[in-house]
């Protein structure tokens, strides 16, 4: 089964999330980031300032979404990200 992806609302790129198979379907698990650009999907607890822009259209533009696992502000999947946070060292697990 292939991920799914939606396409970019800024340059129209493929975006893509990181999503994990729970036994019966995918579940999303990231948000969506758009490689081109580097929009990323608005989460629902986020508590960046958004634009009407980005209100109107779910994402940031060009900026990360504070949902998203990070590795020295790069978003990393779930796999790279349980690893990172093992070794201490993923964005948010340094004080």
């Amino acid at each position: 089964m292939e991920d799914p992806t939606r396409s970019c609302p800024y340059c129209g790129d493929s975006m893509e999330a990181d999503w994990v198979h729970n036994g019966v379907d995918l579940v999303q698990c990231g948000p969506f980031l758009c490689s081109g650009c580097g929009a990323s999907e608005i989460g629902i607890g986020d508590t960046l300032e958004v634009t009407d822009e980005e209100r109107r259209t779910g994402f940031y533009r060009d900026r990360v979404s504070p949902a998203a696992n990070t590795f020295l502000g790069r978003i990393v999947n779930h796999r790279d990200a349980e690893a990172l946070h093992s070794a201490g060292v993923l964005d948010g697990d340094r004080s």
